[in-house]
């Protein structure tokens, strides 16, 4: 389970709220005020909270392996979530993780053939494989259904967010990983500006490496 921190972020409010809206549009951008994509933004949510807000039915979220990827490369998912994994390449893949939010290891696969993995434990699972050293995926695993990732252009919508006062923030190129940020929002305003002002890693995801084991079919 992570902890978080209040820091290294910035907000400028766009727009007055609307009177009952319950939906905020956020862009968020890195310290070259750049468009920061995979950006996971949530409303932390109590044990209470959680429960009460429970869908009815959650259908399985999709962890998918195309183009020897993990795709997408960052899944936000409430707790207790059902991920599936299936393998979308013509090859095998043999994905794990070590994380301590869950540990678990898919042997060589292709197809849909494996049954939905639980995930109810907060925090970060680092995704692996095997095979392809270069695959790396982020499952972020949170106590919130209030909760979305940002697109290429930065842009996160949050539904329902209510009177929440406290937006998290999680990105698979902090330093620290398993440190969210935190920051006080201003629940006046429906269109906002986070500019996360801490340097981040490089984008391991550009280090893709020649792949030898094209024998795995």
């Amino acid at each position: 389970m992570y902890k978080s921190v209040l820091f290294a972020i910035t907000i400028v409010s766009l727009f007055p709220l609307l009177a009952g809206a319950k939906t905020l549009s956020i862009q968020v951008q890195d310290q070259d005020k750049q468009p920061l994509e995979n950006a996971v933004i949530w409303v932390e949510q109590s044990e209470e909270e959680f429960i009460a807000s429970q869908p009815a039915k959650l259908q399985p979220f999709i962890m998918d392996q195309i183009n020897k990827q993990f795709d997408p490369y960052v899944l936000a998912v409430p707790m207790n979530s059902d991920v599936m994994f299936p393998n979308s390449d013509s090859i095998k893949h043999h994905v794990y993780s070590f994380s301590a939010a869950k540990p678990f290891e898919l042997k060589l696969y292709k197809g849909s053939n494996h049954q939905p993995l639980v995930f109810n434990k907060s925090g970060v699972v680092e995704l692996g494989c095997n095979i392809h050293d270069w695959m790396l995926g982020y499952i972020l695993v949170v106590q919130s259904h209030i909760l979305a990732t940002s697109d290429q252009n930065g842009l996160v919508t949050l539904e329902q967010t209510n009177n929440a006062t406290e937006l998290k923030v999680w990105h698979p190129r902090f330093e620290n990983k398993q440190l969210p940020l935190t920051y006080t929002i201003d629940n006046s305003k429906t269109e906002q500006i986070i500019t996360i002002t801490q340097p981040l890693l490089p984008d391991l995801r550009q280090y893709r490496q020649t792949d030898k084991f094209d024998a795995y079919e």
